[in-house]
């Protein structure tokens, strides 16, 4: 076995990790992936000294104690800073953990104007693709954790097994989390009961699930590019033009919507994108409704004025916060085009539909 010194890093991580500018908050919980982050970012000494390390108690068991005990005298002893945070009461499912814990960490990041950096890894997303496709995901929730956003994730391209090699030469400690083996979880049946049947039928699904999240993350860069030039944000709303609407048919209004809306913080559900589409296609001036997801939709004489609830926090998705980098209204797509924008969002509607 290679000593502790001579064991290689995965080489795709310090590239990830070479490119993130500035302060970095390293999100470790304890467990074997990010245990094995906090590890490799120690040895990079150009993201060392950059490095905060942030852990959150759960509250759910003795076993969110442990963790953040050794991280935080992990962190210490590479001489980098910790800041922990504590749920005020035990969560109830994993999208309640996973809101405190992202609210945890976006409040640390901007107190410290850094990046978040996180531990997931090739195997979470593979399971993350296949549990969206089981409820029914758009295009746009397929790219998974390939979506554009402001979360660095140096690990993506590395298997969990090969962290487990580098975790065992290394001799890190870690914590189990306990919930990992209960089958409540849809992950943990995803992780253990199905994609081990299906790997053994089909050994080229999880390569071809990644194909499809790159083409589901291509394709939602598309949409989102068109979304923007077929509204503007202003402040706490998005304002629609009911002209930029035309030409499109349902399909390709109800592709556009989770794009209109993700300025907001906002992850409209199935219903939530049919009703906005039936409000864009059929409402009258004056016209009020209220979507599931927390928008209020208003139909004015030329726009329609989108803006989120007051008592709907602002969500997490696919842990991932959204950043708009918005472009002046009226140019181009994919460069000197003067295509007609609804026009562009028509062309793909059809790539959708493979034709």
């Amino acid at each position: 076995m290679p000593s502790r010194s001579a064991v290689a890093m995965p080489a795709s991580a310090a590239r990830v990790f070479a490119r993130v500018p500035g302060p970095i908050v390293l999100a470790v919980s304890g467990g074997l992936d990010s245990m094995a982050l906090l590890d490799i970012a120690a040895r990079l000494r150009g993201v060392r000294r950059r490095c905060c390390v942030a852990t959150f108690d759960h509250a759910s068991g003795p076993h969110t104690a442990r963790a953040v005990r050794l991280v935080r005298s992990m962190a210490r002893a590479l001489g980098m800073p910790v800041v922990v945070g504590r749920a005020d009461r035990p969560g109830t499912s994993e999208a309640e953990w996973r809101e405190m814990r992202w609210r945890f960490l976006r409040s640390v990041a901007a107190r410290r104007r850094a990046t978040v950096v996180t531990a997931h890894t090739r195997d979470d997303q593979i399971e993350t693709v296949v549990m969206r496709i089981l409820r029914g995901a758009s295009a746009r929730g397929l790219a998974a954790l390939y979506a554009d956003g402001p979360i660095v994730r140096p690990l993506l391209g590395v298997r969990r097994r090969m962290l487990e090699r580098y975790a065992r030469v290394r001799a890190l400690q870690f914590v189990e989390d306990p919930t990992n083996s209960n089958p409540r979880y849809l992950r943990n049946r995803v992780r253990r009961d199905l994609l081990p049947a299906i790997r053994a039928t089909q050994p080229s699904f999880e390569r071809d699930m990644l194909r499809l999240a790159r083409k589901a993350s291509t394709l939602r860069k598309r949409v989102e590019r068109v979304a923007e030039q077929l509204s503007r944000h202003t402040g706490q709303a998005i304002e629609l033009e009911v002209a930029s609407f035309d030409g499109l048919n349902r399909e390709g209004i109800a592709i556009l919507w989770p794009a209109f809306v993700a300025p907001l913080g906002v992850a409209l559900d199935r219903r939530g994108v049919q009703r906005a589409t039936d409000f864009a296609m059929k409402s009258r001036t004056g016209n009020r409704a209220h979507c599931s997801g927390g928008i209020r939709l208003e139909r004015l004489r030329e726009t329609v004025v989108v803006t989120r609830e007051a008592s709907i926090g602002r969500l997490a998705t696919s842990d991932q916060p959204q950043v708009v980098e918005r472009e002046p209204r009226g140019a181009a797509l994919g460069g000197a085009s003067s295509e007609p924008v609804a026009s562009r969002a028509s062309y793909l509607v059809g790539e959708l539909r493979g034709r």
